[in-house]
């Protein structure tokens, strides 16, 4: 699993796109070890340039397959326009400076299982992610409203990402593995698991829209029958909540032969 990070120079008002397997934090430090080395990098001579204080580091984006990872920083640089001198410290358009072709959309589908061997490695990133969102609940409302104008904008890019998201949604393994892996996160750490609980109510009473979408309600299109929430719905016909929601994403078409869909 991978992530794609941006840094933003609070000073310049730029910003640079990146990628790693790694944590951001071991990347962070790769950058400012490597200016110990004699080479010009754009930003490189920007990170001699400012004080640490001067940067924001965050994660954008994560992916589970290196042809994906390398599609996502592509998307974020064109976005941010950080080959662009005025915008941003990016010398090329990532991801190996690779084209989305139909070869590549190809190799992205028959890649869709397709995991890190190294499972340790891959649970060590996963809990780093995990970790920041749970530091940083403001990070998701962020992250959700610039991939809503990325979409707006590239909207084939949207349908190639939603078709890839259903098939690796639809595999029973992955799914299981995804909640596998959160479950023992916050075994492992219950500490976190509180002060997730605790942010992740402050994060809705400050912001009274997501509470509205959270409890928004549904409708079972086999009984007919409406649902104040996913939670209600879940509780009583005995389905987990994360089903119910992958059904009205469509990242699944049914969860025990039922089907949902919101109520407007």
């Amino acid at each position: 699993m991978g992530i794609v990070y941006k840094v933003y120079n609070k000073i310049s008002n730029k910003v640079y796109i990146g990628q790693t397997i790694n944590t951001l934090e071991e990347r962070k430090y790769h950058h400012y070890y490597s200016l110990r080395y004699n080479y010009n990098n754009h930003f490189k001579n920007a990170l001699k340039k400012y004080n640490e204080d001067d940067w924001e580091w965050e994660i954008i984006d994560e992916a589970d397959d290196i042809e994906i990872l390398n599609l996502k920083e592509e998307k974020w640089i064109k976005y941010y326009n950080t080959t662009d001198r005025e915008c941003g410290y990016n010398s090329i358009e990532g991801g190996n400076n690779r084209k989305f072709n139909n070869e590549l959309k190809q190799k992205l589908s028959d890649s869709q299982n397709k995991r890190f061997e190294d499972e340790n490695e891959r649970n060590k990133i996963r809990e780093s992610l995990q970790l920041y969102r749970e530091e940083h609940p403001e990070i998701l409302i962020k992250h959700s409203e610039k991939i809503k104008e990325f979409y707006i904008e590239n909207p084939q890019v949207k349908i190639e990402h939603s078709k890839f998201m259903k098939e690796y949604y639809s595999n029973i393994e992955n799914r299981e593995n995804i909640s596998k892996i959160k479950k023992e996160f916050y075994k492992n750490n219950p500490e976190k698991s509180k002060e997730h609980s605790k942010k992740m109510k402050q994060l809705y009473i400050n912001n009274p829209d997501l509470t509205k979408r959270k409890y928004k309600k549904i409708r079972c299109i086999e009984t007919g029958v409406i649902y104040d929430s996913i939670k209600q719905a879940g509780t009583k016909l005995g389905i987990l909540p994360s089903n119910i929601t992958a059904v009205l994403h469509e990242r699944r078409k049914h969860t025990h032969n039922l089907r949902f869909e919101f109520v407007d």
